[in-house]
């Protein structure tokens, strides 16, 4: 719990600031309801007890009632979007989102991280609970979203306790852009050339190099293609730009081996386990050469044991 104070050093804010939790954070020896669940029950009881941390620092000091109270958190609420491949929920194996009502509802202001697109949280309370997002790009898939930061501004009244809340977004330059080739799905290499030479990218020799564009190239590929990133390179060595991903993707399924196997993969030859791998992931046979690799491969680690 920490006072937020003005220019001249007076309280004009209490914040109270819930580090991460971690699930060996959480108590979770006190007795729950059969429909609660333990864990965000766990972190109920933490924003109590912070809540109470806060009440009695406003008494010791004599704050009014009418000072602003804030909370912080780093968690994945309910109804809240996320950002493709950049983030993670966080508590309880990857499974809980936690619901508003873990705050007391004479919060003024709840501001959270770990996501990174700046949203408002539902909740039936008279609370403000926001995500103010990441300042930055963390993904490709944010690359069209406008990133921001949030100015908040709590005005209140000794004579009635009431508190306004206004948020503000403030939208923050790209110093950098970032660029997916194509745009959306992928493309096949014949097809990543051409787009490649429609961009109007810089030559390099024009540029700064911190001022280069920051690029993702998404390749749809048939088969293996082990030189696929000097192919990439070379059609871009005198462009002006980083590139600092190169996904593929294949026409196999690719789902896990095991969800397809009904027979004990020790029961199985190595060449067909391999098979099937390949098969899976590229949707045709693995070609002689490959094989003859494979079995290359077989021999060297079974020399090895």
């Amino acid at each position: 719990m920490m006072p937020l104070t003005d220019k001249n050093g007076d309280v004009k804010a209490i914040c109270g600031a819930m580090p991460f939790i971690r699930n060996t954070d959480i108590n979770n020896e006190e007795p729950v309801s059969e429909d609660n669940d333990p864990l965000i029950a766990g972190v109920e009881r933490l924003y109590q007890q912070l809540y109470a941390t806060m009440q009695n620092y406003k008494e010791v000091h004599h704050l009014p009632d009418s000072i602003a109270q804030i909370v912080t958190g780093h968690c994945y609420m309910v109804g809240t979007e996320l950002s493709e491949l950049s983030e993670r929920r966080i508590l309880g194996g990857n499974q809980h989102a936690l619901p508003a009502y873990i705050f007391n509802e004479e919060i003024d202001y709840v501001a959270l991280g770990h996501l990174h697109k700046a949203q408002k949280v539902s909740s039936n309370k008279n609370i403000s609970i926001h995500y103010s997002g990441s300042p930055i790009p963390l993904s490709f898939t944010e690359r069209n979203y406008q990133h921001q930061i949030k100015q908040i501004n709590i005005s209140g009244s000794e004579q009635t306790n009431k508190k306004k809340i206004a948020t503000e977004k403030i939208n923050i330059p790209r110093a950098v852009a970032i660029k997916s080739i194509p745009n959306r799905g992928y493309a096949s290499l014949k097809t990543i050339e051409q787009l490649i030479k429609e961009q109007h990218f810089e030559t390099r020799e024009n540029r700064e190099r911190f001022d280069e564009p920051m690029l993702e190239v998404r390749v749809e590929l048939d088969k293996p293609e082990p030189s696929l990133r000097q192919k990439i390179e070379t059609m871009l060595e005198d462009k002006a730009v980083r590139l600092l991903k190169l996904s593929v993707n294949y026409p196999g399924k690719g789902e896990a081996l095991a969800e397809k196997q009904q027979t004990r993969l020790e029961e199985l030859h190595p060449e067909a386990v391999f098979q099937q791998c390949y098969r899976r992931t590229f949707d045709q046979q693995a070609s002689d050469n490959i094989l003859a690799l494979f079995h290359q491969l077989l021999e060297s680690v079974e020399e090895n044991k």
